[in-house]
């Protein structure tokens, strides 16, 4: 089986701020109180907690590897700005949560970076042009690579990186980190020009597709193969403050010496044409700006390739089920931070073994974009800037329309999941799913509205009354609706209550659960 990790490329500021600190010691209090009740059995809940610097965030398991069975990295943030730097304080804390000792506390400004992984004894983060690693217990810094960080093998071992700094001398190349040491393995030249798009890869190879090529990368010694894609175009030149100046001294310079000269603008190369790449069953799909494509990811070789249906194309994603390949292309494009139109919208279908065309929809003149969509059921429910479609996967017809300008979409926001949804019963005080629907909206307001088959509200929730399950195992389930905690049974009928409490982890059979900044442990029997 193969299994594959999915990497965002996104482009990272560096803000600056001082991002680490020497461990300092907290005080560790010990509080006493009444946390909930067990309905059951008709008893309050009684736990002993620890306060903590901050709010808890994420938790995050060490590997065993290194004797840490009961110990986790757990970011902290303070529920109050701290002055003068007018922000809010961030922590990073090494917890045995076993034995609940004295915990090693930094600050860290965590929000400020993005990729960060935990592996081994080091935690590694993205920081502007570089990507870092340090020792999580003495927070030395280990070692220092170039970012963007493409893929990370699934062990945490091998790294690809794109380099774009302008200093370095492996300027526009690709190259494969050991990040144990931070040492290179290999470096690949490419294209100066090359924009990443996406990357998927598994245990021995990754898959990169940019703006000229998708290629890919042995991780042991960057063998691979290259394609050549189109995943770009150039808008009119547009005149921006230089081109305006170059004009301007033309016209003083034709003034005086009769030789003058201007600009023609400055083209604009757009590189958001095209899909993300999915894997399905040693299989990759991806849509470009001309073409929609089905290659062998082992080898790269073209399992079928069709032309997009139109010729101009704009940002596309796709899925698949047991038969066919979906594209959706939205009709625009991402250009500095605006959305340009580019293209009709629609959704076209091919059989996802040999290629063979189902279908289009075309929306013509109806939209100029399509904004969201959800697949649910044999049926695609697609939103646009003034309408909502639900149409048929398995012939393309459309089901429903319906405006969204109506009263009753009124407080319309984006369309959510329906998979995993609980309506709360209070009086029944019992957690139901939510059945017999297939699509579901979230409000501006926060509500929850159920749409029925005729794109009908079938059902108006509060953002407490309709929610997902926190944790599940063979014993009960668990909610957070409101502040409150809720332990259930398989079925939803609540046996005990976690006031003003949000949940964290099970380790050992205890149910460890925060109120603010105050962490508690309870076990789980008792709840039962």
């Amino acid at each position: 089986m193969v299994c594959l990790k999915r990497v965002l490329i996104s482009v990272f500021i560096f803000q600056g701020i001082f991002a680490y600190a020497q461990s300092y010691k907290i005080n560790f209090n010990s509080v006493k109180q009444t946390a909930g009740i067990n309905y059951l059995k008709d008893s309050s809940i009684y736990v002993v907690g620890h306060e903590l610097p901050g709010e808890i965030k994420s938790i995050n398991k060490l590997e065993e590897s290194f004797g840490d069975t009961s110990k986790y990295l757990v970011f902290l943030k303070s529920p109050e700005k701290k002055y003068p730097q007018n922000r809010y304080q961030e922590f990073a804390m090494i917890y045995d949560f076993i034995s609940g000792t004295q915990p090693v506390i930094r600050e860290f400004n965590y929000s400020d970076y993005t990729d960060l992984r935990i592996s081994g004894n080091k935690i590694m983060y993205s920081e502007g042009l570089k990507y870092i690693a340090r020792d999580i217990y003495t927070w030395k810094k280990c070692w220092k690579i170039n970012n963007p960080v493409v893929a990370v093998r699934s062990d945490n071992k091998t790294a690809i990186s794109y380099i774009t700094e302008t200093m370095s001398s492996e300027i526009h190349s690709v190259k494969a980190v050991n990040l144990e040491t931070g040492n290179s393995i290999w470096v690949k030249p490419t294209d100066k020009d090359w924009v990443i798009r996406d990357a998927v890869s598994d245990d021995t190879s990754v898959v990169i597709l940019g703006s000229k090529f998708l290629s890919s990368y042995n991780y042991a010694n960057g063998k691979g193969w290259k394609i050549p894609v189109d995943n770009s175009f150039v808008v009119d030149a547009k005149y921006t403050g230089q081109d305006l100046l170059i004009t301007a001294v033309g016209a003083i310079s034709a003034a005086i010496t009769g030789f003058g000269f201007y600009s023609y603008g400055t083209p604009e190369t757009v590189y958001t044409t095209g899909s993300h790449i999915l894997y399905d069953s040693g299989i990759i799909y991806f849509a470009t700006s001309t073409k929609i494509c089905s290659l062998d990811f082992r080898n790269l070789t073209t399992v079928w390739e069709k032309e997009v249906p139109y010729e101009e194309t704009g940002m596309s994603s796709v899925f698949t089920d047991d038969s066919c390949l979906y594209v959706i292309n939205y009709g625009f494009v991402a250009s500095n931070k605006k959305m340009l139109n580019r293209g009709n919208p629609y959704l076209v279908v091919y059989d996802k073994i040999n290629g063979d065309f189902k279908y289009v929809v075309s929306f013509g003149e109806k939209i100029k974009m399509i904004t969201d969509y959800r697949a649910n059921n044999g049926k695609v429910l697609i939103s646009s800037e003034n309408s909502l479609f639900l149409i048929s996967l398995s012939d393309g017809n459309i089901l429903a329309e319906k405006s969204k300008t109506s009263d009753e979409f009124s407080d319309y926001g984006r369309l959510i999941s329906i998979r995993d949804l609980y309506i709360y019963d209070e009086t029944a005080r019992s957690f139901k799913l939510v059945q017999d629907i297939d699509f579901a909206v979230i409000g501006k307001s926060g509500k929850v509205y159920l749409l029925d088959d005729g794109l009908n509200i079938a059902g108006e929730y509060s953002k407490d009354s309709i929610v997902r399950d926190s944790y599940s195992d063979e014993n009960m389930m668990l909610f957070k609706s409101g502040k409150d905690l809720y332990v259930t049974d398989l079925n939803g009928n609540v046996i005990s209550e976690l006031f003003n409490s949000s949940f964290q982890i099970i380790i050992d059979g205890r149910l460890f659960f925060s109120n603010n900044k105050t962490l508690f442990s309870v076990e789980v029997s008792d709840l039962l």
